[in-house]
This record gives C-alpha cells, sequence and structure tokens, in this order.
C-alpha cells in the first residue's frame, strides 16, 4: 500500500519548508514513523516518484518561479534551491525540463 494522505500532506508541507536544505530519505521516513525502507516503497507506490526524484521534481518547480526574477543569477537559484551550485542545478533542470535554466529564462521573459 501506499501512504496516507495526511502521510502525504505531511511530506510535501516538509518538502516545500526545506526545499533549500539538504533533505534525507531518514528524515521523511522519520517524521512519519516509517522504516526507510517501507517509506520509499509507499511514497513510489503513492507518488509514482522515488522520494529523491519528488525533492529534486520541487527544487526545479521553485527554480522555474524563481527564474523569473531577473536579479536573481544561475548560482542564487540553485543554492536558493538546495543545489551545491549552477553546474549541478544545470545538469537536473536540463535532465527534468529539457533545457538549461539560462535558456529556460530567455525562453520565459515575458518583457
Amino acid at each position: 500500500g501506499g501512504l496516507t494522505g495526511h502521510q502525504l500532506r505531511r511530506i510535501r508541507e516538509f518538502v516545500d519548508a526545506h526545499v533549500s536544505k539538504e533533505i534525507g530519505i531518514s528524515e521523511l521516513a522519520g517524521l512519519i514513523g516509517l522504516s526507510q525502507f517501507h517509506f520509499i516503497r509507499a511514497f513510489k507506490h503513492s507518488v509514482g516518484l522515488s522520494p529523491y526524484q519528488y525533492v529534486l521534481s520541487e527544487r526545479i518547480s521553485v527554480a522555474k518561479e524563481m527564474l523569473s526574477e531577473r536579479d536573481l543569477s544561475i548560482a542564487d537559484v540553485a543554492l536558493a534551491v538546495g543545489f551545491s551550485g549552477a553546474s549541478q542545478l544545470n545538469r537536473v533542470f536540463r535532465k527534468l525540463i529539457g533545457v538549461t535554466p539560462t535558456a529556460f529564462r530567455r525562453e520565459n521573459d515575458l518583457r
């Protein structure tokens, strides 16, 4: 089986609140009182992504919003959403979105 609605909500709220920090599987599993193994399985069953993939996708989602802020550098955005630097953000962003953050920013510049 998967996680309850309450458990999923707690995980989502925690990830949203801590997106800029290191988030470990043991921390997430402990939050809802499950072993790491059971948590990973139940989370993937409920969400369709591993907890790690989910955290990455949330970070990229926040990064996409932040990229509209012209005064923030790519490196600033990377650090704000929990990546070690611009190169890590570039790699993950391109993998998940299909373009680099710079290209995304250029394509979505509404001015």
